[in-house]
């Protein structure tokens, strides 16, 4: 299928005439198990990061990296690449080939192996040999350029940012496999930390010895918060990290998990006699119960739980007063009666058995059930096994599926939950790429109103309401400017704009927690954070920015910036904020204080911070091409509609402090033909009119055009599709998208 819009793009690349050789360019950051942290186009591949510390510019042509340290030239700098002082340079580590990209045509191994950095003549420049890499986290020196290797959050192009980490106490052997069909015995590691955890020095044992004599795992090995990691008994037949130095016994074996100094025990694990190509593990990952997974059913390197597919957590209510209570109601997202009795909710994953769902209750077709707290937090004598919700901290709902005998068996979903606002809950609202979970603009459990507990609880159920709207927003992001020199990024150009998209004006702090010493104010957090000045406000319609520089200090800097943006006189700029914008995927929250915690709550005194507002852009599809890098920047269509909704955003001219500009022009985001007929989706905006229109033929003094239907303006913005069936015999067509003014 063609579109008639073909939008091309020119590049300038200068090159700058001064630089050096190899002047202590070193490599800087890895991320070796990127599966959906660093997004590039429409891949998620490993890529490591060079780094000039020095004052000049260097140049890389001829120099070379490697996987192999005996093969040092297997991917070589092309002429006329330099890296220019104090910057950044991604090399992707794939068998792709785009243009203005480095691709190395090899990858990393999330086990671990050693990469090498050689200068033309084949001098090894730097090196670095590391081990297991856990998911979506990257290694990288701190601070930058410093021999200093520390597990970090992927800042591709930006400052290193240390990772920090749990306790080993709570590692756990998750899974075994001592009798495969094929292949090397395995187990598997689970980390119940919501943290990181670091497992270089950690050592596995089968044997009684201590302090154990057996291989520790390298250094610079790493497993995910509640992540998992495989390692392979295989007798060191590989010396890769994930490899041990001896193998499982299938007719049962003790193995001991030892901490760095070989002698205190983490963890102790016997088991019997292995079926063929039986695995065994924990049910709840970590947990105590152990059962058998039948022959193709083992689940290596992933939780031992699968995920619910009929039934999600539809709403959670955890911070309430009389009339109101903590609820937790269930939605059937299918079209059969699901019946979830002997199921059981908790609010921690580990601790799975807390409430069992009474026998026969059935969720009907597309229907709703709804928990309340006097079920699954009652004053009765089992008062240990009910859970209940922290409103100041947040925490997490799970559900988990189970049978009469009260064994769970094997189903799992959960929602994250933040601190709350009095009377809110959090829901889930679908979104154009999924579901989110956020606090919502109303109660839907049934019964909303209540004049008594005893009314709340006739509830039953109803579909969600809108996601709830903040009255300060994130309503522009430039998070990859243009520069002019494509050996320089131009980070301290990055801005953030909110919006203040009430009638009175915003104070930026809450004034009942302390009137007279305010010092609790909103904060932007995510991969830069920033917390607003004390006795801040913004004023109706009115916008802050928050800025990569302190406009305190850089007055210079401050009034070009003004300058070059056409930034009104009147609104207020902030900054620095910590950390930079990634060019690639970022996730920014807006946070209220909440009211300060009395007592008797046993939290008296803390303040929580209630997310009012996000979005988490990437520099890919379907979000819009044209903001990464290219002299555009995000702008939010409604501040009244949810944040992040990518059909929410467009990109278009920075224009920070003066509200959206033009809108974008009339373009498909997406084009789909199966079964003769074809789907063409597009994004309408609010008060702007469209046309499709179509052509069966390419003639060169122009096309003739037909059209097929007409949006008018109207109150809604949202996404729109366009289908219709293609008659027999024609072969191609052609469409475009026409607005006023295009």
């Amino acid at each position: 299928m063609r579109l008639s819009k073909c939008w091309t793009l020119v590049v300038g690349i200068l090159f700058s005439p001064i630089w050096s050789h190899a002047a202590g360019v070193v490599i800087n950051e890895i991320m070796a198990n990127n599966v959906s942290g660093v997004r590039n186009g429409a891949t998620y591949s490993d890529w490591l990061e060079l780094y000039n510390p020095s004052p000049t510019s260097t140049t890389l042509s001829g120099m070379s990296l490697t996987d192999n340290l005996s093969q040092p030239k297997k991917f070589i700098f092309p002429a006329g690449t330099v890296l220019g002082p104090g910057q950044y340079m991604i090399v992707w580590c794939d068998q792709a080939t785009v243009p203005g990209e480095f691709h190395t045509s090899f990858s990393l191994s999330s086990a671990g192996e050693e990469i090498g950095l050689f200068s033309i003549g084949g001098q090894l420049l730097d090196s670095l040999r590391f081990g297991i890499q856990a998911v979506d986290l990257s290694i990288g020196r701190s601070p930058d350029g410093v021999d200093n290797w520390v597990l970090t959050q992927p800042t591709p192009l930006a400052p290193n940012a240390a990772s920090s980490l749990g306790k080993n106490t709570r590692l756990s052997m998750n899974e075994w496999m001592a009798s495969p069909a094929s292949g090397e015995d395995w187990l598997e590691l689970y980390n119940q930390e919501d943290l990181p955890v670091a497992l270089g020095g950690l050592v596995f044992s089968g044997k009684s010895a201590t302090p154990s004599t057996n291989r520790p795992i390298p250094a610079l090995s790493f497993i995910a918060a509640n992540g998992f990691a495989q390692f392979f008994a295989s007798g060191l037949a590989r010396t890769d990290a994930n490899h041990l130095d001896f193998k499982l016994s299938a007719s049962g074996e003790s193995l001991t998990f030892f901490a760095a100094d070989k002698t205190t025990v983490i963890q102790k694990l016997k088991f019997d006699k292995q079926d063929k190509n039986v695995s065994q593990g924990r049910i709840p990952d970590g947990g105590t119960n152990v059962v058998s997974f039948p022959a193709g059913k083992a689940t290596p390197g992933a939780s031992n739980l699968q995920p619910i597919t009929s039934v999600v957590i539809n709403e959670v209510l955890i911070h309430t007063d009389p009339p109101l209570e903590d609820a937790v109601e269930l939605h059937n997202t299918t079209g059969d009666s699901v019946d979830v009795g002997y199921w059981w909710l908790s609010s921690h994953k580990i601790d799975a058995q807390k409430y069992q769902i009474p026998a026969h209750t059935i969720i009907p077709p597309f229907g709703f059930v709804v928990f309340y707290e006097y079920q699954f937090d009652f004053d009765g004598l089992d008062k240990g096994r009910t859970f209940r919700f922290n409103s100041a901290h947040g925490g997490e709902c799970h559900l988990f599926t189970g049978d009469a005998a009260g064994t769970l068996t094997g189903g799992h979903v959960f929602q994250k939950l933040g601190p709350a606002q009095n009377g809110f809950s959090w829901g889930r609202c679908p979104t154009s790429h999924g579901a989110d979970f956020f606090p919502q603009s109303q109660r839907t459990f049934g019964v909303d109103s209540p004049a008594s507990q005893s009314e709340f609880r006739l509830g039953t159920g109803k579909t969600n309401a809108p996601p709830k709207a903040s009255p300060l927003v994130i309503s522009e992001v430039f998070y990859h400017p243009l520069s002019s020199d494509p050996l320089v990024d131009n980070w301290q150009d990055d801005f953030i704009e909110l919006h203040n998209a009430t009638p009175s004006v915003q104070l930026l702090y809450n004034l009942l927690n302390d009137p007279f010493n305010v010092s609790n104010t909103w904060r932007l957090e995510g991969s830069v954070s920033y917390a607003l000045p004390i006795r801040t406000g913004c004023p109706a319609d009115g916008y802050i920015l928050i800025v990569a520089f302190d406009p305190m200090v850089e007055t210079a800097r401050l009034a070009s910036f003004k300058s070059r943006f056409a930034v009104p006189d009147d609104v207020q700029i902030f900054g620095p904020m910590s950390g930079r914008l990634s060019h690639f995927t970022q996730t920014l929250g807006l946070f209220r204080p909440d009211d300060v915690q009395v007592p008797p709550h046993p939290d008296a005194g803390l303040i929580p911070m209630v997310l009012f507002d996000s979005v988490q852009y990437e520099n890919a599809a379907p979000w819009p091409s044209a903001a990464n890098g290219l002299g555009a920047s995000l702008h939010r269509i409604l501040a009244t509609d949810y944040g992040n909704e990518v059909l929410n955003w467009r990109a278009g001219p920075p224009t920070p402090g003066r509200g959206p500009g033009p809108a974008a022009p009339a373009v498909f985001s997406s084009v789909d033909f199966s079964s003769g007929e074809v789907n063409l989706q597009f994004h309408a905006e609010r008060g702007v009119s469209y046309r499709i229109e179509s052509s069966d033929r390419l003639v060169e003094a122009g096309m003739i055009w037909t059209s097929k239907m007409v949006f008018s303006a109207g109150p809604v913005d949202r996404g729109q599709v366009f289908s219709e069936p293609i008659p027999q015999g024609v072969h191609q067509r052609y469409y475009r998208l026409v607005a006023p003014g295009d």
